[in-house]
């Protein structure tokens, strides 16, 4: 593997686990607001946000798997 694509895996790497913090953060966040509002409206974004959270844990491994085999 040549260094410029190994750069390029630990950018997407480093992204995608930026993205995980960020929407984890945010589901934690509209959860826990919908629980003392009672808006139902925000518990469905937080739970949208749960479910992209754990699409991004899945490119995660993806991509953990692709650097092992390089």
């Amino acid at each position: 593997m040549k260094e410029h694509d190994r750069k390029k895996l630990n950018d997407a790497y480093q992204s995608v686990l930026r993205k995980i913090v960020i929407w984890g953060v945010l589901s934690m966040l509209l959860l826990a607001t919908s629980k003392v509002t009672g808006w139902i409206i925000m518990e469905f974004a937080g739970l949208a946000s749960v479910v992209y959270t754990i699409v991004l844990v899945g490119v995660l491994f993806y991509i953990a798997f692709i650097k092992s085999r390089q």
